[in-house]
């Protein structure tokens, strides 16, 4: 459809899968790192599957050299991550096998269990872990690829050089690369995208700037609209609604229009395999669309340096001890539920980060985090900032009482949002599917999910808004009874 309402706001709206199937078929494709790293982790026939459409793409492929520069820095350790999952995952299970057996020996004995009655309780777990060790072990067997063979004679990098041969772009020069940072410093501090989310990084905050501009040269050189392939998701690349990816930030969208006078598309790399198989009559198997899947779902798990000021670092430490023994003080109460559970299991390992990996720099601290993590700091800061002003004064006894429940079922909530968001992402992949293919029955099952979703969310936001008005009742009127009676009164 061609309308001004559209055209004028591009970016705020989700691009039909047409325009995608056009930029498969027409646009100049740039690959970003986590594409190329992507082949370290898939199996050997998901891997040559995703090789043999990249190579049907021929002369309208094309990367960055920034991005050639970072698959180079990162390929040892994209497969050493790999491998290190075919030992670690098997120590964790036998860990849990362990406590799992001991809790139950523990019950046996209580109950005056005994002999083949306490067989018949821990037999099963027993046999169970050893089925999945021994699976693990099958697909490590499958798996091609080992740390010396990437080292010595790569063959993913041997595929890659005869792609990308005459398809990598060339570096900035020295003076021009120094200058270029000293911009990307003036719009990370402008929050202008992208890159500015990577500002705090220690080493190569100014990568997705690089790649960006590179990207811009090369698309006004050629005179061709871009469609950039990436898993990348965070907020200076892409616009989210209720979650789900509506598109590349319309920031990026103009400065490409004004640069380079044509269209600029984004995509991750399942619903890239999706269209590819369609438009370019190549094989790729819904095994090797799962598994990229699988892969964007736990790349938030990589683990970055960020620098946090001294003074940031004290007060955002403070503030996630204090939510832990809040959690820590409902799971004794019994009124912790498993959300609230993984929460506190995931601020401990936060604040183990904070108290152990930390390394001074200068009148920084240098903090190893995920993006998940990392989030969640970023909010800690906000926090901070913000409620101090409000909170002053308010530090009755009475107040707190009131106020802690009411943020405890608030983070539940927020649990539950994130989670029932991220199943309709994934929801929304699927129904998108089920239209490309025309299969009326999938695509009828995924809308029926979606609207369950959708209710469950609308109701769990209500809730939230409901606390959250509580809770800015409570602070303003300094928790006493009187003003907490006239709120009840007015409810």
């Amino acid at each position: 459809m061609t309308s001004s309402f559209l055209s004028d706001f591009a970016g705020m709206w989700r691009r039909p899968i047409s325009d995608y199937d056009r930029g498969i078929a027409e646009y100049l494709v740039i690959l970003d790192t986590n594409v190329l790293l992507e082949l370290y982790r898939f199996t050997p026939d998901a891997r040559n599957e995703l090789i043999n459409v990249l190579e049907r793409l021929k002369d309208r492929l094309w990367i960055p050299n920034q991005v050639g520069k970072e698959y180079y820095e990162r390929r040892v350790d994209a497969i050493k991550e790999h491998l290190d999952l075919y030992s670690s995952v098997p120590k964790q299970l036998g860990e849990f096998k362990d406590k799992a057996i001991q809790t139950l020996n523990t019950f046996a004995r209580r109950c005056s269990i005994s002999g083949d009655d306490r067989e018949k309780l821990t037999g099963p777990i027993e046999a169970a872990f050893r089925e999945v060790a021994a699976e693990i072990e099958n697909r490590r067997g499958a798996f091609d690829l080992d740390l010396a063979k990437v080292v010595t004679r790569d063959p993913i990098l041997e595929s890659l050089a005869g792609i990308l041969d005459g398809r990598t772009g060339r570096p900035f020069d020295p003076e021009e690369a120094k200058l270029l940072i000293e911009k990307f410093k003036e719009r990370a501090e402008a929050r202008i995208p992208p890159g500015f989310e990577d500002a705090s990084k220690e080493d190569n905050a100014h990568g997705d700037f690089f790649v960006w501009e590179q990207l811009l040269r090369e698309a006004k050189e050629r005179n061709l609209p871009v469609l950039f392939v990436t898993n990348d998701e965070k907020k200076d690349w892409v616009r989210k609604e209720a979650g789900i990816v509506v598109g590349p930030r319309p920031e990026l969208i103009s400065e490409f229009s004004d640069r380079c006078g044509s269209d600029f598309l984004l995509v991750n790399l399942v619903l890239f395999l999706r269209i590819a198989k369609e438009r370019l009559g190549v094989a790729v198997s819904a095994s090797t669309v799962a598994q990229a899947e699988s892969v964007e779902r736990v790349n938030g798990a990589r683990i970055r340096n960020h620098l946090i000021p001294m003074d940031e670092y004290e007060s955002i430490l403070t503030h996630m001890a204090t939510e832990h023994h809040k959690i820590t003080r409902a799971i004794r109460n019994g009124v912790a539920s498993q959300d609230l559970r993984q929460q506190g299991h995931f601020l401990a390992e936060l604040i183990d980060a904070f108290e152990h990996s930390g390394e001074l720099k200068g009148n920084s601290v240098s903090v190893p985090a995920t993006p998940a993590q990392w989030r969640y700091v970023e909010r800690c800061r906000h926090l901070i900032t913000d409620t101090p002003a409000r909170l002053d004064g308010f530090n009755e006894g009475a107040t707190r009482s009131k106020l802690e429940p009411l943020h405890l079922e608030l983070d539940h909530i927020r649990a539950e949002l994130a989670a029932g968001r991220s199943h309709r992402q994934v929801v929304s992949y699927e129904r998108d599917d089920a239209r490309m293919r025309g299969d009326q029955h999938d695509l009828a099952a995924a809308e029926d999910v979606l609207l369950s979703i959708n209710r469950s969310l609308a109701a769990l936001e209500h809730r939230a808004e409901y606390l959250r008005g509580l809770i800015d009742a409570l602070l303003e009127n300094k928790g006493t009874e009187g003003s907490t009676s006239k709120h009840s009164g007015k409810s």
